[in-house]
């Protein structure tokens, strides 16, 4: 490389045709070590929660009902209590991801295990293999804001003695906002993704890989298609005195009310003055974290279809 200096009143000067040393790097310093860091709470989570269940192994081949968690505690709250009082037992399991969930599952004295929020597919799969240790006779896959009636279990069980996957079309969904209460049902027959009731046996022929771990949505229709993967029998139990509520409330919603209401592929009724009176006092009772007062509405309405359903008999 050739340099030329110029200055004024100088003629341009040649200096050096050796090539122009370039400055050294200095040595990168290693990072210095930080003693007492504390670690953000959802790597604690990972590494130190991972179940709270001991007896998992009872011998008594339960019904476990997995709920994936996030937040959300007072609906919760309404659904565990409707859980406990449910004709036939179920064991709760809560999958859980972060350290207030942990909270809320051991002062419900509930079954926990721990998975990161996403992807959803590794939450509920998660959940799936926790509920194996338990030697299930069934699985029931539920959502946190999905109140079930009382006799839920006890009216679908029986069914799995013939079908692989029962559960139903149809639902009732209670606006917290609007107060408005609606009846929901698929247009071409599908089963609901919440109180689904899987055998143990189809699950063993899935080897329980039920959801796909890379997944963020759509569970419902993944683990419909695994149980089509292997031929498995579905069924969606006829209209009688079970249901569901979906609650909306103010909380974060996954499928906000105005989404479901105005979806083509669903049927929506709103002209159900008698179930709405009876959720207009659940709605009440709930405000004020009554819960056990709001049992005592699902049970209303259960009756209440119960009556329905004999004199269209």
């Amino acid at each position: 490389m050739i340099i030329f200096v110029h200055s004024i009143g100088m003629n341009k000067k040649k200096l050096s045709t050796s090539p122009v040393k370039r400055p050294t790097k200095r040595p990168t310093k290693k990072p210095t070590k930080v003693k007492n860091l504390k670690l953000p709470k959802l790597a604690t989570l990972t590494n130190n929660l991972k179940s709270n269940s001991t007896n998992r192994d009872s011998g008594d081949n339960p019904v476990v009902c997995v709920i994936p968690v996030f937040g959300r505690h007072k609906i919760l709250s309404l659904v565990l209590a409707c859980m406990k009082k449910q004709t036939h037992p179920v064991k709760i399991l809560l999958v859980i991801s972060n350290e207030n969930d942990k909270k809320f599952a051991d002062s419900q004295n509930v079954d926990w295990v721990f998975s990161p929020n996403q992807p959803l597919g590794q939450k509920f799969q998660k959940g799936i293999e926790e509920a194996k240790k338990y030697k299930p006779r069934a699985v029931m896959i539920n959502g946190s804001d999905d109140v079930l009636s009382l006799n839920w279990v006890e009216t679908m069980l029986p069914f799995l003695n013939k079908y692989d996957l029962v559960g139903k079309d149809a639902w009732f969904l209670f606006d917290e906002i609007s107060k408005q209460a609606y009846h929901i049902k698929y247009k071409k027959g599908r089963i609901l993704g919440a109180g689904r009731l899987f055998s143990k046996q189809i699950l063993k022929k899935l080897n329980w890989k039920l959801f796909p771990v890379d997944l963020f949505k759509q569970l419902d229709q993944a683990s419909l298609n695994k149980i089509n993967s292997v031929k498995g029998k579905k069924l969606i139990v006829p209209k009688d005195n079970t249901f569901i509520l979906c609650y909306k409330g103010k909380y974060q919603k996954i499928h906000p009310t105005n989404i479901i209401i105005t979806n083509r592929n669903l049927q929506v009724n709103k002209n159900i003055p008698d179930i709405r009176a009876i959720l207009l006092t659940l709605h009440d009772n709930f405000s004020k974290k009554k819960y056990d007062d709001c049992v005592v509405q699902i049970q209303q309405i259960q009756d209440l279809l119960q009556k329905k359903h004999k004199k269209h008999k």
